[in-house]
């Protein structure tokens, strides 16, 4: 979504609330989705790096969930794969 420009912080804030309406654990990463403000009791982790999220992916097993995987390009997610 880095690609949308101005309205790139909209469509964060927006993916955000989406997921959560829908009972997901959400899991962000990057500066766009670290704008979006943090409500308490949210199901939401932040990691401002994405090194941080692999650190912590690689540390805590994720046997027996499904995950989804959203990215640009830009957000060079591909570098999560091995560790899921």
């Amino acid at each position: 979504m880095a690609e949308l420009g101005e309205a790139s912080d909209q469509a964060h804030l927006d993916t955000v609330k989406d997921a959560l309406e829908r009972g997901l654990e959400l899991w962000t990463v990057g500066q766009a989705f670290g704008r979006v403000p943090q409500q308490d009791g949210q199901a939401r982790t932040h990691f401002d790096q994405l090194d941080t999220l692999v650190a912590y992916v690689q540390s805590h097993p994720l046997e027996g969930r499904q995950i989804l995987v959203k990215g640009s390009r830009s957000a060079q997610l591909e570098k999560l794969m091995p560790s899921l």
